[in-house]
């Protein structure tokens, strides 16, 4: 069954041509399709988008335009000293769109930057240098990786203001500019940031009732510390299992990647409580009905007689 944009299509066709835009068109039209429906047509239809596309009027550009009739004008008065936006205003015109004529006519450049050189040997000059090219500053992808791992190791709130600090790297609107067109930056991008949020847990703080653990957010700056304590933060005051878990990297029983599974959980459970010195952390009242935070070095660091029955 053809849709209802093949079936008008040779009246939407004349309308547009008559210089009606789509929208008038298919409204003028009975039993036309609705313009989302029109549009998808013609994305199925590429031959007939063309067609449509070649009867469209041209988009009506009348700063751009008046920039074109006052070219040359613009230029006399460059030469004398004028800015772009000055000109405009001698000539009744507006001056910033020259840039956007210059974009659409690059042929028409060269004499753009002629106008300019002459004001600087002339004594109009501004102190400005100009060239034949856009001036923009493109980071190379190392920049971009060196950006990346910037992130993940920094630490501090002002993430934004400290990569500005870094005239070598892109800034974070670049960075995210870049990985929304780019899926595997996309995937480092989102690798550093989550490995920053962990290390920043206790900065980026949510409740202002609580002030952040300084020795917290010192220790979360060492990635073996930050890896485990995401993995035990449920546990409240057993930071015997994240000290279990950084000892049995480094005696190589397990690999950093190790620590978020499963079998690793258990093992360090069985590291902790197989211990013949109990740890210092280690809750001090495991009671059922017991709510204290109090460990045992708490015990041994406070000389209240009531922790000794």
């Amino acid at each position: 069954m053809a849709s209802r944009a093949a079936i008008h299509f040779d009246s939407i066709r004349g309308a547009i041509a008559g210089g009606m835009s789509d929208a008038q068109a298919l409204k003028s039209i009975p039993g036309a399709p609705s313009p989302g429906r029109w549009s998808t047509w013609l994305s199925d239809n590429p031959e007939k988008k063309a067609e449509i596309e070649s009867l469209r009027p041209g988009r009506a550009t009348p700063g751009v335009d008046a920039i074109a009739a006052n070219f040359d004008a613009m230029l006399r008065l460059l030469e004398q000293g004028h800015t772009p936006e000055s000109a405009g205003k001698e000539l009744g015109i507006f001056g910033r769109r020259l840039h956007d004529y210059l974009r659409k006519n690059p042929e028409k450049r060269p004499a753009y930057v002629a106008a300019l050189k002459k004001r600087e040997r002339s004594p109009n000059k501004r102190g400005t240098r100009i060239s034949k090219e856009f001036k923009r500053k493109r980071f190379t992808v190392e920049q971009f990786d060196d950006a990346v791992e910037f992130i993940r190791d920094h630490r501090g709130m002002d993430l934004s203001g400290a990569l500005l600090n870094r005239r070598d790297l892109p800034a974070l609107e670049s960075i995210i500019f870049r990985a929304n067109r780019n899926p595997t930056f996309a995937a480092q991008y989102a690798k550093a940031m989550a490995a920053h949020a962990m290390a920043n847990v206790n900065v980026y703080i949510r409740d202002t009732s609580v002030a952040p653990s300084l020795l917290l957010s010192s220790l979360m700056r060492h990635p073996l510390y930050a890896a485990a304590w995401k993995h035990f933060k449920k546990l409240e005051d057993r930071d015997d299992f994240i000290s279990e878990t950084i000892l049995a990297v480094l005696e190589g029983e397990i690999s950093s990647d190790d620590i978020g599974k499963r079998d690793t959980f258990k093992r360090i459970r069985r590291r902790a409580s197989g211990r013949t010195i109990e740890s210092l952390d280690v809750p001090a009242f495991r009671g059922r009905d017991s709510d204290s935070r109090e460990s045992l070095g708490d015990t041994m660091a406070n000389d209240t007689p009531i922790f000794h029955y």
